[in-house]
């Protein structure tokens, strides 16, 4: 399995199908981490969304985690109610792809932090350093780290 090659714990979901007429569409993609851009952002959108009478959607391209500072309050956002009068579709990029395949056991750490997953989890109070302290296996450590990451964020 390659890094960013997800191998599926359930089969696959049921095609997403949205009725696009007289919709308008914002795309946001790789956010990497970085909250308060995404919110400014958002705010952008809301403003030039003003002069629509049409249904609003979102769609989030992926690529929430990894390398900025702050992934966790980023997913915190996502899975949090859109903007009033949005529709979110948030899809998974391939940092979020190595993350899944990290805490389903499928991938090593090593090659997840070497992507941008130790800013992820510094994002979460975790450090694998210290966490390599206190534990006396890697198994251990990974154990830990897949206990901190709330459910609703994986």
């Amino acid at each position: 399995m390659t890094l960013f090659q997800r191998k599926p714990r359930i089969a696959a979901r049921a095609r997403l199908d949205i009725d696009m007429q007289d919709a308008v569409v914002y795309a946001i993609g790789d956010v990497h981490g970085c909250y308060k851009e995404l919110r400014a952002l958002e705010q952008k959108i809301l403003l030039d969304s003003l002069r629509f009478q049409s249904r609003k959607i979102i769609v989030m391209l992926g690529d929430y985690i990894d390398r900025g500072l702050q992934s966790a309050r980023v997913l915190d956002h996502l899975v949090a109610p859109p903007p009033k009068g949005f529709q979110r579709i948030c899809l998974a990029g391939n940092h979020e792809v190595a993350m899944l395949n990290y805490l389903d056991g499928n991938l090593s750490r090593k090659p997840w932090l070497a992507t941008g997953g130790l800013q992820t989890l510094f994002s979460y109070g975790i450090d694998p350093a210290r966490l390599a302290s206190l534990y006396g296996s890697s198994a251990q450590i990974d154990r830990r780290i897949r206990e901190i990451i709330p459910d609703d964020h994986v």
